[in-house]
C-alpha cells in the first residue's frame, strides 16, 4: 500500500527566503515523484520475496498547492490551471508505471489547501467540490485505457476500504487540530476521532476500522490504538516558510509505503525519502501551461 499526499504541486519554496534550509518547485516535485516511483520498484523487485497481488494507492489530499495565500502581497507563481494540468499528467504517468508491477486500486480524499478561494475553511457538506477532486478525475480520465488501474473516487469526505481483510479509513487530516506543535501530534483529536468512529461503526453493526490514514501534518507518524494503528503520511516540500516561521519541526520529504498481511495486518513499513536524486527517465510533459 502506498500513501501519496501533500505533494503541493505548484508550490515554490526559495532557499533565500528560508535561511537556505528549504527549496521546492515543480521540477523538484517531478524529481521527488520519480524517486518515489523508483523506491517502490526497488522494494517490490529487489528487496522482498513476497508476492504482491495488487498495489492500493491512497491519495490523501493537498496534491495541488491550491489558491490559499497567507500573505496578501504574495502572488502565485503557478496558477491553479498550471498545477492541475502539469501535475495531472505527471501523476498519470506515475500510476501507469506502477501498474506494471501489479494492478492498482486507487482511492482519494481531498485536502484543505485545494478548497475554493472564497472558503475560509473546509466545508462540512460537498467537501468533494475541490481542486483535488478535479485532479483525481482528470488523472482517472488519462489512465482510463489502462485496465490494470481501477480508480474508486466518490463524494464521501472520508474513504473506507478493505485490504487483505483489514479495514482502512482515510482522510486528509485537517480535522485533527490542536496538540503539541513541536512534535506535531494532535493527540486529543486523534483519540477522539478513533473513539467516536468506533462507536458509530458499532452502532451501525459494521466492522471497525483497523487503520486510520491521514496526511496534512507534513511528517510521518505511526500511533497504535486498540484495534490497529493511526498512520500519518509525510509530505513532499520539506522545510518551507510557514514551518520555519511557526517553528514546526519539519521532517525530511517522505512518503509511506507498507505491506499488508492477511493475518498480521500492516507488516513491513517504509518511510521513503524523496530528497535523493532519481536515476531513471523523467516524466514527459507538454510545454503548454508550464509550471515553474
Amino acid at each position: 500500500m502506498l500513501l501519496l499526499s501533500d505533494t503541493h504541486i505548484g508550490k515554490v519554496v526559495k532557499p533565500e527566503q528560508t535561511l537556505g534550509l528549504g527549496e521546492y518547485n515543480f521540477p523538484e516535485f517531478l524529481r521527488r515523484l520519480k524517486r518515489l516511483e523508483e523506491s517502490v520498484f526497488s522494494i517490490l523487485t529487489d528487496h522482498t520475496t513476497t508476492r504482491v497481488p495488487e498495489i492500493v494507492v491512497a491519495l490523501l489530499g493537498d496534491m495541488l498547492d491550491g489558491a490559499l495565500d497567507h500573505a496578501a502581497e504574495c502572488g502565485h507563481v503557478n496558477t491553479v490551471l498550471s498545477q492541475f494540468y502539469q501535475g495531472g499528467h505527471a501523476l498519470a504517468q506515475f500510476l501507469a508505471r506502477l501498474s506494471t508491477l501489479a494492478p492498482l486500486r486507487v482511492y482519494g480524499v481531498v485536502g484543505n489547501h485545494t478548497r475554493w478561494q472564497n472558503q475560509r475553511k473546509m466545508p462540512t457538506e460537498n467537501r468533494n467540490s475541490n481542486y483535488d477532486m478535479m485532479l483525481y478525475l482528470y488523472v482517472q480520465a488519462l489512465v482510463r485505457e489502462i485496465p490494470r488501474i481501477e480508480c474508486r473516487f466518490d463524494e464521501q469526505p472520508f474513504s473506507l476500504f478493505d485490504v487483505q481483510g483489514w479495514r482502512f479509513y482515510a482522510g486528509h487530516g485537517d480535522n485533527l487540530r490542536g496538540g503539541d506543535k513541536m512534535l506535531g501530534i494532535p493527540n486529543h483529536a486523534i483519540g477522539r476521532n478513533v473513539g467516536t468512529n468506533s462507536q458509530l461503526f458499532i452502532r451501525a453493526k459494521q466492522p471497525l476500522p483497523n487503520y486510520y490514514l491521514y496526511g496534512h501534518l507534513h511528517r510521518p507518524i505511526t500511533l497504535p490504538h486498540t484495534n490497529g494503528e493511526v498512520i500519518v503520511n509525510g509530505a513532499f516540500p520539506g522545510v518551507d516558510g510557514y514551518s520555519l516561521t511557526e517553528a514546526f519541526n519539519s521532517s525530511h520529504p517522505v512518503q509511506k509505503f507498507f505491506l499488508v498481511h492477511p493475518k498480521f495486518g500492516r507488516s513491513a513499513c517504509y518511510d521513503l525519502r524523496l530528497d535523493f536524486p532519481p536515476t531513471g527517465e523523467p516524466y514527459k510533459l507538454d510545454s503548454m501551461f508550464a509550471c515553474n
